[in-house]
């Protein structure tokens, strides 16, 4: 499909980020990340990663939470919601590599509201969004 810019416009953050080039940096629990699908689609990603280089964010151990595989080494904690309930999880791997994780599946026709919440603390790590 086609990857659409973390600072488009038709995508809404809500907290606090640093905005790096077309990157959206942030680390507050209860960001969000906020946009609408229109259907059909197949299948929803995000491009992201949580840095592990210790300067800009710290490991995290011991969460294993994710409905793509319990990553090695979980940078960041996020909720997924599509159409305002609560579908899953994903543990975002520590690592400087931005990965895709898929969020949403078998999107029928029409719009679908889809929401990304960071629910770990921001002492466990960033997330940058692609």
């Amino acid at each position: 499909g086609t990857l659409v810019v973390a600072t488009d416009e038709r995508i809404q953050f809500v907290g606090r980020c640093i905005v790096a080039g077309t990157d959206l940096e942030y680390s507050c629990s209860s960001s969000l990340l906020r946009f609408i699908v229109s259907g059909p689609a197949s299948a929803v990603g995000i491009t992201v990663f949580s840095p592990a280089d210790g300067g800009r964010a710290k490991k995290m151990h011991a969460m294993n939470a994710s409905t793509n595989g319990t990553p090695e080494k979980a940078g960041a904690l996020m909720n997924i919601y599509v159409n305002g309930t609560r579908t899953g999880k994903i543990g975002v791997e520590a690592c400087d590599t931005p990965k895709q994780y898929i969020i949403a599946e078998g999107l029928g026709d029409g719009d679908t509201l889809i929401e990304v919440t960071k629910v770990s603390e921001p002492a466990w790590g960033m997330v940058v969004v692609k």
